[in-house]
């Protein structure tokens, strides 16, 4: 009798099993080179990123520090808003205009920082109350100008990283992400020695080591003296709008919550409650950003190539399962000790850590179903589904700020698992496993 062949094993083993072994994908994987490289900045900028505020806890108050870190928040989200997506359109302009990119970069950055600068001048008037909490940030004109500078520079430095990668140029991101990481970290005590480290004097201190990133990346390049003319008129950008605007409200919506909820916790709380809330949140960034990385990464080399896509997409969901672990771990037993050498008000957001940890898997799962509809042409899909989710985001943090920093981050949690579940269906139809969702509708459909 002839032996009947061995079964294969149903496509949903076989895939879940792929995403939980073999090294060897992991070592041959574009999007986790490319992801690595971005991850790079992270490393530092959040490593020395960390030093900076615990520099600033030694140096200042924590009153003075939570304020610092909710003025610095405000500016990061105007900023973020102020790139009107410029950034994420140029990783697929440049590759496919190279010969335009010192004009097409050139407008983009001209738009976004003027944007940046003519709007939070008005903001500024409106929050500065609430973030100052008497501080003289946004209690002056030449505070409120400071103010809007940071978030123009902001604005333009974060479409400029981007441009950096869609032209190729990961060393270049790199170089700026480290000189600002060590020229702010440097001026830190520069600052508390000439004036005493306030609030103004740490957001100065922010704003001072983004300007000299720039000019770094300036002494690097072959003919700097073409970025130093008059940029290129906004008009070589026309046409691009709507591709933009679904790239904006992803990428404003997507980062939205965790620059929001610090300002919340200011506001309902008090600025020394968000000094612990805020240092929670910058170690939760190492594992968050893996999550935004591999999206970048996923978007840039799997564009219009949904073989690979679904290739790349088991690796990074491989790599964030194992980050999240880690990182929940790791928070469990050294968090505790590690924001209590910064002082006691900061260890009190121990618990909150932990959770913030746990919010990085169903991140991941966002952060990889935005890429999977950038990929497929469904920006508009992409961009309602994260801008609704990341209201609920801040809807359940406000909620939970009744309870303190930690029910902020239950209740960010709680908020990112539902919206896991709901995006799940996509990223595993696009991942290749089989299950029940194969013909799901709504978030989760093709229609």
């Amino acid at each position: 009798m002839t032996a009947s062949p061995p079964q294969a094993p149903p496509a949903r083993t076989g895939r879940i099993g792929a995403l939980l072994r073999s090294s060897a994908v992991l070592r041959s994987s574009s999007v986790l080179r490319s992801a690595a490289a971005l991850y790079g900045s992270t490393i530092v900028t959040a490593g020395l990123g960390f030093a900076f505020w615990a520099v600033a806890a030694r140096l200042a108050s924590p009153a003075e520090v939570g304020s610092a870190a909710a003025a610095i928040s405000a500016m990061q989200l105007l900023g973020s808003f102020c790139t009107l997506g410029l950034g994420s359109l140029l990783i697929s302009e440049l590759a496919k205009r190279p010969e335009t990119t010192t004009r097409v970069v050139s407008a983009s950055l001209a738009v976004s920082a003027t944007v940046g600068l003519v709007l939070s001048l008005g903001v500024a008037v409106v929050i500065g109350p609430v973030l100052g909490r008497g501080g003289p940030l946004f209690g002056s004109v030449p505070g409120i100008l400071v103010f809007a500078l940071g978030c123009a520079a902001h604005a333009a430095t974060a479409v400029l990283d981007l441009a950096l990668v869609g032209a190729r140029l990961p060393a270049r991101q790199l170089l700026r992400n480290t000189v600002f990481a060590v020229a702010k970290l440097a001026l830190l005590p520069v600052a508390a020695a000439l004036a005493g480290l306030s609030t103004s004097m740490i957001y100065l201190a922010w704003l001072l080591g983004s300007v000299l990133s720039v000019v770094a990346v300036l002494s690097r390049s072959s003919r700097p003296s073409r970025w130093l003319r008059p940029p290129a008129p906004p008009t070589v950008l026309r046409g691009l709008g709507a591709q933009a605007a679904g790239h904006h409200a992803i990428n404003v919506s997507a980062h939205a919550p965790s620059l929001v909820l610090p300002m919340v916790v200011v506001a309902v709380l008090h600025p020394v409650h968000n000094a612990g809330f805020y240092m929670a949140l910058q170690i939760a960034s190492f594992a968050w950003a893996i999550g935004v990385h591999l999206s970048t990464a996923l978007f840039a080399v799997s564009a219009h190539d949904h073989g690979r896509l679904r290739r790349e997409l088991l690796v990074a969901l491989r790599v964030s399962l194992l980050v999240t672990a880690a990182g929940v771990a790791g928070s469990l037993l050294l968090g505790g000790w590690l924001l209590g050498l910064l002082g006691p008000a900061y260890a009190l957001a121990a618990p909150a850590l932990v959770v913030l940890f746990a919010v990085s898997l169903p991140s991941a799962v966002k952060a990889l179903f935005i890429a999977v509809c950038r990929v497929q042409g469904r920006l508009r899909l992409a961009a309602t589904a994260t801008v609704a989710g990341s209201a609920a985001e801040i809807l359940a943090g406000v909620a939970g700020a009744r309870y303190g920093v930690t029910g902020v981050a239950v209740g960010l949690l709680v908020a990112n698992l539902v919206q896991g579940l709901l995006m799940w269906p996509r990223v595993a139809r696009a991942a290749g496993f089989a299950g029940p969702w194969r013909r799901g509708h709504g978030v989760t459909g093709d229609g």
